[in-house]
């Protein structure tokens, strides 16, 4: 492997400043190796880069004699490239030489395109990669090179591209566009506050990412830093705030605001490889979220869903699909509904006040009709899953198997935190902390749960059945075993030798955050001795003021950093109140 250390920078007074964005690196083609040992082949699968203060070093494999490295620049100014990546330990980005990806050949630096145009050669425009914006002072009869000569709207600089390229947009209010090219990028300039993309047409999408079909997918496009509103939620229509099918490979949200859509905030069919990043979705008439056919490879990254009509995330079918630190709150359906998805994770997310028709549960995982296909390998770890006066239930798994739950926070359920029915099966429910509610865990499925390590918050621990499915059959639970608990520890004691199976070290603290400003984020710290970077944390917030959402994780040795992030419009001072955090331990 070759180590490539990249560093870009943007245009700006009185010196260039680092870029913010990414760079996707993807090979040309197909490649076969076969060395001693070692017979495979490796496809021509992208993968992103992103940038840390305009840097970030890559490794990748040195190219062939028939391939090159295609490099995306995903920043304002940036370029896609062809280079060749020698066989050396490390090189520098910039000293990679770019190659015509039909001959390998190296390619002549461009001449400037004033000599060609003294020269009597600019028949042509040079090609744009990139144009701008301005809803202001821009117009559709410019050419888009400059904000001087910007288009006035966004579908005009998008069919300006038809190599791909980047939009950059200026702040105003812009119509919405439909994308169809590969490799093109809208970006603003100003971002999402000041850049916004609106209709009153009930029946119009606000942004549409649109392939020509199942077999020629739209590729490498995406839209980052816009406010995409529609007509309202009550409104009846039928529009979109982003719709997306027939994309593929490395489609990017980020940093947008979808919201008062007739139907759902974002959706996306017949669609795979994509990234949902700090994007939020609120008052929608359908989904926050909703992923349906194919639904492959894709992330949600501290996205938020709030206060939909129907569902905060639904995904219909799919495969490897992972919520990382996602947040779903007060939507009338479930938080997240997952319907025969395979392979999904919920890794440090937030759930609360789901549920809001008085039946759906903050996490549903279940079947297509039928058992023909189940939601199966599901993985809930390290979540905060809180109810209200009407929502039901945590999380229900419902013709779902290989369901693995542990880590997790359950509060203020009305009926039960978990329920599993008699169509589940190969569940695993760990280490987790219950609080509040009627029943903590119903088991319908017998003999298919195993729930050998949970703890419940605040009981004197001496009962075993506590921790275990009420249904469950003491015989098939106890094999020859006995339990016993300390203060902070589940142990279980066979003929042989005594094992520890869950530990956890908990602490409590007041903290008086100070007021966070719109957009923004506080962080305090809860000392914890014994926490280590990178265990897993259930946390009991306090109430807290709607528009705040809260994440915990340990810092540092011995200290759990509290942050509170403000995702309103206007400064928010939430009152000191009490915090409660368990470090788990298996």
């Amino acid at each position: 492997m070759v180590a490539v250390h990249i560093d870009l920078r943007t245009p700006a007074t009185p010196e260039p400043v680092p870029a913010v964005g990414s760079v996707l690196w993807q090979p040309t083609r197909r490649r076969h190796i076969d060395t001693p040992g070692s017979d495979h082949v490796v496809t021509p699968a992208a993968f992103v880069a992103r940038l840390v203060d305009g840097t970030v070093t890559v490794d990748v494999d040195p190219t062939g004699a028939d391939w090159c490295w295609q490099v995306a620049e995903r920043v304002p100014y940036g370029a896609i490239r062809h280079v060749v990546v020698p066989d050396v330990e490390s090189v520098e980005y910039g000293a990679l030489v770019d190659v015509d990806p039909a001959t390998f050949e190296p390619t002549a630096e461009p001449e400037a395109a004033w000599f060609l145009a003294l020269e009597g050669k600019a028949d042509t425009p040079p090609l744009r990669r990139q144009v701008y914006v301005d809803a202001t002072a821009g117009s559709d009869a410019h050419d888009g090179r400059s904000l001087a000569q910007a288009f006035a709207t966004i579908q005009a600089a998008v069919d300006a591209l038809p190599e791909g390229g980047t939009v950059l947009v200026a702040d105003g209010t812009y119509a919405p566009f439909t994308v169809t090219t590969s490799g093109v990028h809208v970006e603003s300039i100003g971002g999402r506050r000041e850049t916004i993309i609106a209709t009153t047409d009930l029946a119009e999408n606000g942004v549409t990412f649109l392939g020509a079909s199942s077999l020629s997918t739209l590729v490498q496009v995406g839209i980052r830093g816009f406010t995409i509103v529609g007509p309202g939620k009550a409104s009846g229509g039928t529009g979109v705030g982003i719709h997306i099918k027939w994309a593929s490979v490395d489609l990017t949200v980020e940093d947008c605001w979808v919201t008062s859509w007739g139907s759902h905030g974002v959706a996306a069919e017949d669609s795979y490889s994509m990234s949902f990043v700090r994007t939020l979705a609120d008052q929608n008439g359908g989904d926050g979220f909703h992923g349906a056919t194919n639904f492959n490879n894709v992330t949600f990254d501290r996205t938020i869903s709030i206060l939909n009509n129907g569902r905060g995330y639904a995904i219909v079918g799919g495969t490897t699909v992972l919520f990382q630190n996602a947040d779903a709150e007060s939507n009338t359906g479930a938080g997240f509904d997952l319907r025969y998805v395979v392979a999904a994770t919920l890794l440090g997310c937030h759930m609360e006040k789901n549920g809001q028709d008085g039946s759906s549960p903050n996490i549903y995982l279940h079947y297509r009709a039928g058992l023909s296909e189940k939601a199966s390998s599901t993985n809930v770890t390290g979540c905060l899953i809180q109810g209200s006066a009407v929502t039901q239930r945590g999380l229900v798994i419902d013709g779902a198997s290989r369901t693995t739950i542990q880590g997790n926070w359950f509060a203020g359920h009305v009926v039960d935190h978990v329920q599993t029915t008699t169509s589940a099966d190969r569940t695993w429910i760990g280490p987790c902390t219950y609080s509040g509610a009627a029943a903590e865990i119903t088991d319908l499925s017998f003999t298919t749960v195993r729930m050998d390590y949970d703890y419940t918050a605040g009981s004197a621990r001496t009962d075993v059945l506590r921790y275990v499915p009420r249904a469950l059959n003491p015989a098939i639970l106890t094999r020859g075993q006995t339990w016993f608990a300390t203060t902070d520890q589940l142990k279980v004691r066979d003929t042989t030798r005594v094992r520890t199976v869950f530990s956890g070290v908990e602490g409590t603290a007041t903290l008086d955050f100070p007021s966070i400003a719109a957009g923004g984020s506080a962080d305090l710290t809860i000392i914890i001795a014994g926490a280590v970077v990178g265990d897993r944390i259930a946390f009991g917030p306090p109430v807290l003021p709607a528009g705040l959402i809260p994440q915990v994780y340990v810092s540092n040795p011995d200290t759990v950093t509290v942050r509170l992030t403000n995702v309103t419009g206007a400064a928010i001072d939430p009152a000191s109140s009490g915090w409660k955090v368990a470090v788990l331990k298996a």
